[in-house]
């Protein structure tokens, strides 16, 4: 059967007609598209999913999503729930094989960090299986953190606020998840209040931006601001996308108040973390000899 890179030019080609299509469309399509038999289109992986279905999973998110690829650079964009649509970089590179393949090499391959083929086996020899499946393990990591974010950006702000409230109770912060969203325009510059006492004596402020750009130091200003005349010392600003280094500068510097911020990779790796939004999908079990054992 193709591999998810054998299917990522072909699927490609199916959007180049500028049409919305699924996942489903997409699995079809694949099926059409290489003749899959009906023996190869039962095969699964030990997770319990088709294994053609999970390698054009891995090429759509290839081709729109992965390692926090910039928004200039994917070949297909998302357009609401399982749906995607060509980009116009995506419908200029779908006209030459070539042109993909250099796209390829430049957003994706391991390949391209070494000289030639020799020196990747070497890199690949060195390797233990165990250090080969921390490289896998990553990778997968770093897929779902890249679609995590794309969900929440095609939620509303709401959503968002919503999300941080639960991420931040998940954590410990919030007595009984004694928290609230503020009233919008009600209090400029806090979305969301978290009590960490049953009587509410001690708050914690949140600011959520759902951005795209970073997030530079007026903002965090005009936060601080916002929370100055509160009866707190503490803080929290939650973007999906990242700070200035200004803006990381002046928060560490701020007198009577520690603010602290978060940015969208870390933001993922939380809601991982704490299972927001996620859940396990297989878990693997690694045995290892039990030396103890053999030597009473």
């Amino acid at each position: 059967m193709q591999t998810y890179k054998e299917m990522m030019f072909p699927i490609l080609k199916l959007f180049s007609d500028r049409k919305k299509y699924s996942r489903n469309d997409v699995y079809q399509f694949i099926t059409q598209h290489f003749s899959l038999s009906e023996q190869q289109m039962s095969e699964k992986i030990k997770s319990g999913q088709a294994l053609y279905k999970d390698r054009a999973n891995w090429a759509i998110t290839y081709l729109s999503a992965l390692n926090n690829m910039p928004e200039g650079k994917r070949l297909l964009s998302r357009v609401s729930r399982g749906i995607y649509q060509i980009t116009e970089l995506g419908f200029s590179i779908s006209k030459d094989k070539k042109l993909f393949e250099n796209w390829y090499q430049e957003i994706h391959s391991r390949e391209a960090k070494f000289k030639n083929r020799k020196e990747i086996q070497v890199i690949l020899q060195e390797k233990t299986p165990n250090e080969r499946v921390d490289d896998i393990y990553l990778e997968l990591i770093t897929a779902l953190k890249s679609n995590l974010l794309e969900e929440i950006h095609n939620k509303d702000s709401r959503f968002f606020e919503n999300l941080v409230l639960q991420v931040l109770n998940k954590m410990g912060y919030g007595t009984n998840n004694y928290t609230s969203l503020t009233t919008k325009g009600a209090d400029e510059g806090i979305d969301g209040i978290i009590s960490e006492d049953e009587l509410g004596l001690s708050k914690i402020y949140i600011q959520a931006k759902r951005w795209e750009g970073k997030v530079s130091r007026p903002e965090i200003q005009k936060f601080v601001g916002a929370i100055s005349d509160k009866p707190t010392q503490k803080g929290v600003f939650i973007t999906t996308s990242d700070f200035t280094r200004e803006a990381i500068q002046y928060a560490q510097n701020i007198q009577n108040l520690v603010i602290i911020l978060i940015n969208g990779d870390q933001l993922s790796e939380l809601m991982i973390k704490h299972k927001v939004g996620v859940y396990v999908k297989q878990a693997i079990e690694l045995c290892e000899i039990d030396r103890d054992f053999f030597e009473e």
